[in-house]
């Protein structure tokens, strides 16, 4: 992620992968175990993606979303048969009509939100709750900082896009520490 972080900082929000215990905290309660339907958007390296692969069932349609072209060759490869879009989760409800989806029962965010201004923001999340069937779930996360005002605004704007948001635990085993936002339309 280091490289990538170098090399394309507009595109890429750490330096490192996220744990496995924030994988195991994004993918938890937010009824994977029974969707039909489930989309990754932002799963740079995968770091998410195999948490999300082993709480689908088997006939579970899944794609991921991811920006830097870069980065896909390196999830096909560790996911095999993995379906990778490569653009813009604002196109998300685009992906969905290829692949004959009508609705997510999931999105799951590796996005770095704080690097996108407001316009990006509201754009993806509009895409987000057009794609979700009701009482899909979204899920993301944050880093434990002090809260900075792009930061408090994103968590504001959550609230006028979804009826539920729950903030998960602190996830001490991740460099930086983090929680994970599950929100439900």
């Amino acid at each position: 992620m280091l490289k990538f972080f170098l090399t394309k900082p507009n595109m890429t929000g750490a330096i490192c992968s996220s744990s496995p215990y924030l994988a195991q905290m994004i993918t938890r309660e937010i009824g994977l175990e029974s969707s039909a339907a489930v989309a990754e958007i932002g799963p740079g390296t995968g770091a998410f993606t195999g948490e999300i692969i082993r709480s689908i069932p088997n006939d579970s349609k899944f794609f991921c979303v991811e920006l830097n072209a870069d980065l896909i060759p390196i999830l096909q490869e560790r996911f095999s048969g993995l379906d990778v879009c490569c653009g813009s989760a604002s196109d998300l409800p685009k992906f969905l009509g290829e692949r004959h989806i009508t609705a997510l029962d999931a999105v799951v965010s590796g996005l770095p939100w704080a690097l996108f201004d407001d316009d990006l923001q509201n754009s993806i999340l509009d895409a987000i709750v057009a794609s979700l069937k009701p009482g899909g779930y979204f899920a993301t996360f944050s880093y434990l900082k002090p809260p900075f005002p792009k930061d408090l605004k994103f968590r504001n704007k959550l609230s006028r896009y979804f009826t539920k948001i729950e903030r998960s635990e602190i996830v001490w085993r991740n460099l930086p520490p983090a929680f994970v936002f599950r929100c439900q339309k």
